[in-house]
């Protein structure tokens, strides 16, 4: 164990809401999870320090959060899992992306403005942003050639 990165590390942590212990040094600008940088590597934050303090994991497992914050690295908010834990845990506390109720334009998700994709049909776009979509893409289209029938 590196105890002068043991130190770094948790000289860096501070206090959150709801006793969450958190790092604060590297974090993910989308998803605010924390990292943390040792010999020019990046490791998981929350991963490395539980590794550090309770021993290794075996390939499958994952850290996960009962705090639900993702710069947390509070070892009692901490428990091990696998990606399907993971993924049951989302999904029993809403985070997925089911709630979501308009697209990132303001347009209602309901029946008719729904196109389900994917694997399962299991993803959701906008019609309306489709269409708008595709109408940008043909005025540029018509404008090139617009321009090349006049040169």
């Amino acid at each position: 164990m590196d105890l002068a990165a043991l130190k770094r590390f948790e000289a860096a942590i501070v206090k959150g809401a709801n006793g969450c212990r958190e790092l604060r040094t590297h974090l993910h600008s989308q998803t605010g999870r924390a990292y943390f940088q040792l010999n020019h590597r990046r490791y998981i934050a929350a991963r490395w320090y539980w590794q550090t303090k309770r021993g290794s994991l075996r390939g499958e497992q994952c850290v996960l959060h009962r705090c639900d914050n993702p710069a947390c690295v509070n070892l009692d908010h901490l428990f091990i899992g696998t990606q399907h834990d993971n993924i049951r845990d989302r999904d029993t506390k809403n985070r997925g992306k089911e709630h979501v109720t308009h697209c990132r334009n303001g347009h209602k998700f309901d029946g008719p403005n729904t196109i389900l994709w994917g694997p399962g049909k299991r993803w959701r776009a906008c019609r309306k942003c489709g269409r708008e979509a595709v109408s940008r893409y043909k005025r540029r289209l018509m404008t090139r050639r617009e321009a090349e029938e006049w040169s």
